[in-house]
């Protein structure tokens, strides 16, 4: 059988470069429930976090409010919520961009090639790819 053999069976423009937009969040979210012990915590939304543009889908999270790890999570999936994914990545990281490299090496160890990464919320940037 070819699936034991490790053939392709199928394959349809496997080179093109598509847009992951908004399924970067599941990404996101697993490194979330990965790497973060206490999904109960109880976090602080910075101002960096919120810091996304006007018209994105959001959570409606204020600088400063309290909230807990679990709920950013739900809400990060269930209204796309770039504002939360921002948080995730900090909780998870320290910051944006060292979450940005922890999402690359991830997907790189999943098998994942040719696939890059720039933010945790997907919102489109030419270099925020998969092929």
């Amino acid at each position: 059988m070819a699936q034991d053999k490790g053939e392709v069976i199928f394959e349809k423009d496997p080179d093109s470069i598509r847009y992951p937009a908004s399924m970067t969040k599941i990404l996101t979210v697993l490194l979330g429930i990965m790497f973060v012990d206490d999904l109960q915590e109880t976090i602080t939304v910075s101002e960096t976090a919120v810091n996304i543009p006007e018209d994105s889908s959001t959570m409606h999270l204020k600088v400063g409010e309290e909230i807990r790890f679990i709920d950013v999570l739900y809400g990060t999936m269930l209204v796309s919520a770039n504002d939360g994914a921002n948080v995730i990545a900090e909780v998870v990281s320290g910051d944006v961009d060292r979450f940005v490299t922890m999402m690359n090496e991830t997907a790189a160890s999943l098998g994942c090639q040719n696939t890059h990464f720039v933010n945790p919320h997907g919102l489109h940037d030419d270099d925020h790819y998969t092929c």
